[in-house]
């Protein structure tokens, strides 16, 4: 049977360095090497014809990785593969993630031509002594600058991301990365918690006690005093992480909160089509290997079953702001939406979540324990 996704994820796997906190799927950029995975991206998208229909996208992603780290020609190969595939139509919305100081202004004219409409940033913070301590490759300036070229090449759709509770940012400079966040009036604003992950650079210098993080009551003080700067300067909080200006929402990932189905495309990239799941082996080689020879690309799939589906959707929805229409949500017996509406109205005595009429959304005292409510409703 053949889908017809609204939404297509492309991972590409090159960065110029690893960072110290990241645990993302990244390889060190190699032009060579980025010359063969375009090839091999070029043929699993051929392949996926057989079970996705192209022309149904309305939005896509380029993550990573860094796909600006790729040379102009390679981005614009890269553009033109999936470019080619979709019905410009039905485009609404073309995001690629970049790091600052790798946008050249002919990048950047290529991107215009082929289409982007949106550049999200990753800026982490504008502490120029703590950025190269993260592995960060750019300085605050890099950041500034970036900004007005893109929006010199004609994008105004630009995000910044910043992470709250780095080593060495105290509250006062976190007001400050906020704020000169806000000078540069981007569209979109994510603020994301610093995590801990196992693989990641910051997790052996936290073993060794050569960083210090903030506990959990610190960093909840850090995200309201983001909230509390963000909304007071006109953003609306409508996602946990995420902020717009004028409900210039992340289309891509609204579609994805909203339970919705995605297709992915590189090596570490997930899909969702239905009760289907499946996930590319994160392997850069494996990947390329497997489709020079003619085969897909090794990937790890599983087919879930109806509860657990109509389960991820409702958990995914309660992050965004508009919350859950529990007359309209898909379920898979009327016993399950039973169990949700009761686990709802004990979580609404305890102050995390609220009704108005048939929609339920987290409060915003909810909103600093969503993964307790997520895991309460997966649990029902």
């Amino acid at each position: 049977m053949i889908s017809s996704p609204p939404s297509l994820y492309v991972h590409v796997p090159f960065c110029s360095g690893k960072c110290a906190y990241c645990n993302f799927y990244s390889v060190l950029y190699d032009t060579d090497l980025a010359g063969r995975w375009l090839a091999a991206l070029e043929r699993e998208m051929e392949m996926a014809r057989q079970r996705v229909a192209f022309d149904s996208v309305r939005t896509v992603y380029f993550g990573g990785g860094t796909p600006s780290v790729l040379n102009a020609v390679q981005l614009a190969r890269l553009l033109s593969i999936v470019a080619s595939r979709l019905d410009p139509g039905q485009i609404a919305e073309v995001t690629i993630e970049a790091n600052p100081g790798t946008l050249t202004p002919e990048k950047l004219s290529l991107m215009k031509e082929h289409g982007v409409t949106r550049i999200s940033f990753g800026a982490q913070t504008f502490q120029d002594r703590v950025l190269p301590a993260l592995k960060r490759r750019h300085l605050a300036r890099d950041t500034r600058d970036s900004i007005r070229q893109a929006r010199e090449a004609g994008f105004e759709n630009l995000g910044l991301d910043l992470i709250a509770g780095l080593p060495g940012v105290p509250m006062e400079l976190w007001r400050a990365d906020i704020r000169e966040a806000l000078s540069l009036a981007p569209a979109h604003i994510s603020v994301y918690a610093l995590t801990i992950e196992a693989s990641s650079e910051f997790a052996r210098w936290l073993q060794s006690g050569l960083i210090r993080i903030p506990d959990d009551d610190t960093m909840l003080a850090y995200l309201s005093e983001a909230e509390q700067i963000l909304c007071s300067a006109g953003f609306e909080r409508y996602e946990i992480s995420n902020y717009a200006s004028n409900r210039r929402y992340c289309l891509h990932n609204l579609n994805c909160w909203r339970g919705l189905e995605y297709v992915g495309f590189g090596p570490a990239a997930a899909s969702r089509l239905g009760q289907l799941r499946w996930c590319n082996r994160p392997s850069i080689s494996q990947y390329i290997e497997s489709l020079e020879s003619g085969n897909p690309p090794p990937r790890d799939e599983e087919t879930v079953d109806a509860s657990v589906d109509c389960a991820e959707r409702l958990v995914f929805a309660f992050r965004i702001s508009e919350g859950v229409d529990m007359e309209n949500v898909p379920s898979a017996s009327p016993e399950q939406k039973s169990a949700w509406l009761r686990t709802l109205n004990r979580l609404a005595g305890e102050g995390l979540v609220e009704r108005n009429g048939n929609r339920w959304r987290l409060t915003s005292f909810g909103t600093r324990f969503a993964d307790f409510v997520a895991s309460e409703l997966f649990s029902s």
